[in-house]
């Protein structure tokens, strides 16, 4: 008689408990894959760091681009001419025909 109350309870109480624990580790699992997968929050908290770092770079190039336009525009109305003496000048080169004077 006690086995059989027994064995009616623990089924009782059995089944009571599988619900909660079933939802329980269904949450678990959940919460576990929202933040592993490759959509999770580690995920993304990695890609906005690789991100800002990218945006830091992008910054530096168009400052750099900038400074290089800017620099261009200075070039505009130098006679090529003129650049190109300026270049000979500053790198120590001629042709194997020219005459070169150098003044001290």
């Amino acid at each position: 008689m006690y086995k059989t109350m027994f064995y009616v309870n623990f089924k009782k109480y059995l089944i009571l408990s599988l619900l909660p624990t079933g939802v329980i580790i269904f949450f678990i699992y959940i919460f576990y894959h929202s933040y592993v997968s490759d959509r999770g929050y580690a995920k993304n908290t990695k890609l906005h760091s690789q991100m800002s770092e990218l945006l830091d770079v992008l910054h530096d190039l168009e400052q750099e681009k900038n400074k290089l336009r800017q620099h261009i525009r200075l070039l505009d109305p130098i006679d090529s001419d003129m650049l190109e003496e300026q270049a000979k000048k500053i790198l120590y080169y001629a042709h194997p025909d020219e005459i070169v004077i150098h003044k001290n």
